[in-house]
């Protein structure tokens, strides 16, 4: 998380914030933390992590995706929230960061993944692309979530889709906006570069059409969640840091265009 000074309304009581998050990250995984476990290097984390508080013993409060989601979004336990389960819905009653902060003037704005709106992307296990995990896509599906259920962030919406059958998940990027409008990035474009995209456009748009009151912009990529699966030049350079320990190889790894 990161705040911004450079909107003409933010300020040390109300600063604009950009939330960052990245499903299934590890606290070491970044190349200059005391106890790396990671083979990439990753310099501009490295960077954001320098000139940021760094929370040494924060822990996930659930080791589940919609559930740890709920948290971030209600600051509460699962037996608060009451979302104990991927595909639950996050109680539209709750207070949430976003409902709070809306109330209090800001503007607010999410990109990227979603997952607490009560819908899940249906999937087919097994299938060829990844036969031992539940990874392909077994429909189409562009339903945004709905407003009710979207914590407070119900002015500028752009969630991920579902719009891979039977292919990689990662290399058939979509968003659904908020109005059922349906973004598709190029062909096989890697889903993280596209959220990152849509997301600066999104950060301008803040910067000045907003630029009378602070906001809160939240980007969420997917990524490295299962299936692990990337660009082949990041694979290929992780491949290289891997060889160099000796009998360590990238099986699992799968290396996208």
């Amino acid at each position: 998380m990161a705040h911004d000074a450079s909107s003409a309304h933010s300020s040390s009581e109300h600063p604009s914030i950009l939330l960052l998050l990245a499903d299934a990250w590890r606290a070491t995984a970044f190349s200059a933390a005391p106890r790396s476990d990671i083979l990439a290097e990753t310099p501009h984390l490295d960077a954001l992590r320098a000139s940021a508080v760094d929370f040494a013993a924060a822990y996930a409060s659930y080791p589940l995706c919609t559930p740890s989601r709920a948290t971030v979004l209600t600051g509460r336990h699962v037996d608060g929230h009451g979302v104990a389960w991927n595909g639950m819905a996050l109680p539209p009653e709750l207070p949430t960061v976003g409902r709070a902060l809306r109330l209090g003037g800001y503007a607010l704005s999410w990109v990227g993944k979603y997952h607490a709106g009560g819908e899940d992307c249906p999937r087919r296990p097994p299938c060829a692309l990844f036969p031992q995990t539940s990874w392909c896509v077994e429909e189409v599906v562009h339903r945004p979530v709905k407003p009710a259920q979207r914590a407070g962030f119900t002015q500028a919406w752009a969630e991920d889709c579902c719009e891979a059958p039977g292919r990689d998940i990662y290399f058939s990027p979509c968003m659904v906006l908020g109005n059922g409008t349906v973004l598709r990035g190029v062909r096989r474009q890697w889903e993280p570069a596209f959220f990152t995209d849509y997301a600066l456009g999104e950060l301008e748009r803040l910067r000045t059409a907003e630029a009378a009151r602070p906001w809160l912009l939240a980007v969420s990529w997917r990524p490295p969640h299962a299936p692990f699966t990337a660009p082949a030049r990041h694979v290929e350079a992780v491949g290289s840091r891997l060889r160099s320990l000796g009998g360590v190889s990238t099986a699992g790894i799968v290396g996208g265009e």
